[in-house]
């Protein structure tokens, strides 16, 4: 077995962008020093508004952790599938650094759902649900309620 470390990355951070400048300036390097698993996983949060505020801080945190958490189980078992064809040359880079996601892309789309209000994509769906550190939404006073 060959130990395989995941990291996870948004797409629009700074180690995201830094990866792919570095991969589009060393296509040809073999081995690779890293190779993509995904280049793009869609993730989505169902959650009950009426039990998880996302627009406080703390919670948001937490739900993004939770989706890095899924999106590395979510690759993690594709990569486990028996129909997966990843091999130890491929993890190493061998055949460059996006051919492992070349291999692994189908398996994790087929886990993707459709989510209601965006028909034309389909994404890693995680259920979220309230915990400790999850404060209900502040209740919204009117507008001519505010003070000013």
């Amino acid at each position: 077995p060959v130990e395989v470390k995941l990291r996870v990355f948004i797409t629009t951070s700074p180690e995201a962008a830094a990866i792919s400048d570095y991969i589009a300036a060393h296509p040809a390097q073999i081995p690779a020093p890293f190779v993509v698993l995904s280049n793009s996983l869609p993730m989505a949060v169902a959650y009950d508004p009426t039990q998880i505020d996302p627009s406080a801080s703390c919670v948001a945190d937490r739900l993004r952790k939770q989706v890095k958490t899924q999106a590395v189980k979510a690759v993690r078992e594709a990569m486990s599938d028996r129909r997966c064809t990843l091999t130890t040359a491929l993890l190493r880079g061998h055949k460059g650094p996006l051919i492992p996601a070349d291999t692994i892309s189908s398996l994790l789309t087929e886990r993707a759902v459709p989510v209601e209000g965006d028909p034309h994509r389909r994404y890693l769906l995680v259920p979220v649900r309230a915990g400790k550190a999850s404060p209900a939404p502040s209740p919204r006073l009117p507008t001519s309620a505010r003070a000013a």
